[in-house]
């Protein structure tokens, strides 16, 4: 953090959004970290984890249907 502008630092914890549980987990432990938070950050942080849980929660779900639409418009 102490390399990124102070404008951006809130901004960082949106490189942990998409659809991976994984990769959220690996920025709530590296933005847990005293010397890697920022201003706006948890906020930020909390947002972007917010809207990865709906994701994996909507592919968990409709993961398997919107598969087998999909298969059977490739036939």
């Amino acid at each position: 953090m102490a390399r990124v502008p102070p404008m951006v630092a809130g901004f960082m914890p949106f490189f942990a959004s998409g659809c991976s549980a994984e990769r959220l987990a690996h920025a709530e432990a590296f933005f847990a970290q005293p010397e890697h938070q920022g201003p706006g950050t948890q906020q930020q942080l909390a947002k972007v984890a917010e809207q990865v849980r709906d994701c994996v929660a909507l592919r968990q779900r409709e993961g398997e249907s919107v598969a087998r639409y999909l298969k059977q418009g490739a036939e």
